[in-house]
């Protein structure tokens, strides 16, 4: 009879969990999974509201970190750092304010520190920029950040000027194979750079003296990628764009949002308490650009276009850039986000205390067998539309530390890779 890929991987996952229950049992007196939390390195249940009981979150990378496009844009030190475009609207320093204990008020009011900066690359996370702009870890000056809420990666690539150049280019993009082909390279060389600038973050805000200033805690980096800002297709009127285009420029955001996962993993198997935020690529479905009651910046109308006429410098930066609703929307779903990964922690824990596996549905299911070639290397439980990444590092007689995150195996028949 021939076994489904599902199912293979249910019985692989079961095998894993069983090996896993066996190993804590041993080396933590039957602990059931509580060297996540008896580890002072441990990351904790539930990054976003647990961190910032500690201290405020710093947000931190490039424009749709700053909250470009959503107005009230904050004054800076100098006109250089004024045009970072930093906003109280941003998604991290809304998500901060919902996630902070007894929180009341739509400002920031001491919950996060956003040091972010449109047009920046992920270098300036902790370099200078060429414009003089400090390095975004350096200005953090005497703060004891709680958490890191970070977005970077779509200027490396150059991703919100490459669709405005096809929305005006007379020939279609998508017929430009060598385009395609450039920008997916440069998507594939960033994740190396991504996973450094994660490591960085961490080892910035986790230092022997901030830790000791949060008695022992550790500050979460958790990670936002990008909403798909455009429509799959241009049945409503798009200007500049056709099928084919938009299809491609959703198929960029799915490929750079690919890379940020992967440097988020390849940070976290490093033992660092480095979070990807689920559910952000769908978070406009159905108010992109174009749409009716869009919560993307892109002119709609001839009175929009005249208006983008008449002050291209202000308006041009916002175009496909979120409202001040549309980082609402985002922050709408971090928030969430962060109480689900407290609850996958907790259902972890049971599981791996009583030695039973469970299957993608939550139900408990039984093992049909696995394989593993031993050694301190992870394990990977896989379940069927969800990947569960398990870390164990054992040492004798302890466990070091455990690392969980989720993510989607598949992200929708309605994207094609590269």
């Amino acid at each position: 009879m021939k076994v489904s890929t599902g199912a293979r991987l249910r019985g692989r996952s079961a095998a894993v969990l069983v090996a896993l229950a066996l190993a804590l049992g041993a080396c933590s007196g039957g602990g059931g999974g509580k060297g996540a939390t008896d580890d002072p390195q441990a990351a904790p249940m539930d990054p976003l509201r647990v961190g910032l009981t500690t201290g405020p979150a710093v947000v931190l990378g490039d424009s749709f970190a700053s909250g470009e496009g959503a107005g009230g844009y904050l004054p800076g030190d100098s006109a250089v750092l004024e045009a970072c475009h930093r906003s109280d609207a941003a998604t991290g320093v809304v998500a901060a304010v919902a996630a902070s204990p007894g929180a009341a008020s739509d400002v920031s009011g001491g919950k996060a520190l956003n040091v972010a900066c449109s047009g920046a690359v992920t270098e300036h996370i902790t370099a200078a920029s060429r414009a003089g702009v400090p390095a975004q870890l350096d200005q953090l000056g005497d703060v004891v950040p709680g958490a890191a809420i970070v977005t970077t990666g779509g200027n490396d690539i150059g991703f919100v000027d490459l669709v405005g150049q096809c929305a005006l280019a007379d020939a279609s993009c998508a017929g430009q194979p060598a385009l395609r082909d450039a920008t997916f390279a440069a998507i594939g060389e960033l994740e190396g750079e991504l996973a450094d600038a994660y490591r960085a973050v961490d080892a910035a805000l986790n230092t022997e003296a901030m830790r000791a200033a949060r008695d022992g805690a550790v500050a979460p980096v958790i990670v936002v990628p990008y909403p798909q800002l455009l429509p799959e297709s241009a049945q409503v009127l798009c200007l500049g764009f056709d099928d084919d285009e938009l299809v491609l420029a959703r198929e960029i955001v799915g490929g750079l949002n690919d890379a940020i996962e992967a440097a988020v993993t390849a940070a976290a198997g490093d033992g660092r308490a480095v979070y990807l935020v689920d559910g952000v690529e769908e978070a406009f479905a159905g108010r992109t650009a174009c749409s009716g009651d869009p919560l993307v910046h892109w002119p709609s109308s001839p009175a929009d276009v005249l208006e983008l006429l008449q002050d291209p410098e202000a308006l041009g930066r916002e175009l496909l850039h979120p409202t001040a609703q549309g980082y609402a929307a985002l922050a709408d779903v971090v928030v969430p986000w962060s109480a689900a990964e407290a609850l996958a922690v907790a259902q972890a824990d049971s599981v791996l205390g009583s030695g039973q596996p469970v299957a993608a549905d939550g139900d408990r299911g039984d093992g049909d067998g696995g394989d593993g070639d031993g050694g301190e290397k992870p394990w990977t439980a896989t379940y069927s539309g969800w990947l569960r990444v398990v870390t164990l590092l054992l040492a004798p007689g302890a466990v070091a530390w455990v690392v969980l995150s989720r993510r989607r195996l598949e992200r929708g028949a309605a994207r094609r890779r590269p």
